[in-house]
């Protein structure tokens, strides 16, 4: 507490993988979906959140709140969320993300800073991206600017199919409800690739809930909160966190590959398919891509992971 008796806020980093060690997030959907929820649970509960970060198998966060309950609630809720809407999606049932998840106290502006690095620079790490603004699902360009990797939406410009979408996100965002798949599914299918690039950066802007501001305080400018992080990927010696020095590019290649070659397939789905299926798209992925065996049954959701 201070010397006025108020409880001082904790910052926190958050780390969360999947369960079963398979993969969270096929596409932009996927992504989005999790955003949304996460932006609605935080603006409910009145957190403030430094970092966010959706790998494609697991999710950084770093929150500040007023108690350690408070954290436990807010994570419990969007957790729950996510669960369900994975599930929906894909007809699985149970748990989605592992009950107990990886968090630690960050005391100090010298640890916030380290934890900011390292949150933002996973996909350098991961080697998707040579620059931590570079990689949409870290948020760190939105900072900047409302429409980083795509040109801005303009909607007098855009088409009818556009012009629905943007009416229908519009009303789920006044609703203070978050996107689900479904909604998203259908959009998308309406809108060539370009479209649904304008309509995901538009919506990642409708939802913000990172509180870029207070980030940058840490470093006195947003250019050198840049320079910081490409001289320094920080670290994190307080949370167990699986790593493999492999490259994640590899996930982006084999959903692009069952996309074009499964039209119809939406590929948050095999994770949910029966093991016989799974087996073989299991070689199917073996021959036509670079990826391992760890790599292919992550992607699966395959029961024959093995645990770190």
């Amino acid at each position: 507490m201070d010397a006025h008796g108020n409880k001082t806020p904790i910052c926190y980093h958050v780390y969360q993988r999947s369960n079963d060690g398979g993969l969270l997030f096929y596409c932009a959907k996927d992504f989005l979906v999790t955003y949304t929820i996460v932006s609605v649970c935080a603006r409910k509960r009145g957190i403030i959140v430094l970092g966010f970060c959706q790998m494609f198998d697991h999710i950084h966060g770093l929150f500040v709140v007023q108690t350690p309950e408070e954290l436990s609630d807010f994570v419990r809720d969007y957790s729950a969320m996510i669960a369900r809407e994975f599930n929906r999606a894909t007809g699985r049932t149970g748990p989605v993300l592992e009950h107990s998840f990886g968090r630690a106290a960050k005391v100090g502006d010298k640890k916030i800073r380290t934890a900011l690095a390292y949150l933002y620079n996973n996909p350098v790490e991961r080697k998707l991206c040579t620059r931590a603004e570079d990689y949409r699902w870290n948020y760190l360009a939105f900072a900047r600017s409302k429409s980083p990797f795509s040109r801005p939406l303009v909607f007098r410009d855009a088409g009818i199919p556009m012009r629905k979408a943007i009416r229908e996100v519009q009303y789920v965002h006044r609703s203070g409800a978050f996107l689900n798949h479904t909604l998203l599914s259908r959009l998308f299918r309406r809108l060539d690739s370009q479209e649904i690039n304008q309509l995901t950066d538009w919506i990642i802007d409708l939802w913000s809930f990172i509180s870029y501001d207070s980030a940058i305080r840490y470093y006195g400018s947003f250019d050198q909160m840049i320079l910081a992080f490409a001289s320094n990927t920080g670290s994190e010696y307080d949370i167990r966190e699986s790593f493999d020095a492999r490259s994640d590019q590899v996930y982006l290649k084999m959903t692009l590959l069952l996309m074009k070659a499964f039209p119809t397939l939406d590929p948050i789905s095999v994770s949910a398919m029966d093991i016989s299926k799974k087996i073989s798209l299991y070689w199917w992925l073996r021959d036509r891509t670079n990826a391992n065996s760890r790599q292919i049954e992550k992607y699966l959701h395959l029961q024959t992971i093995r645990r770190e």
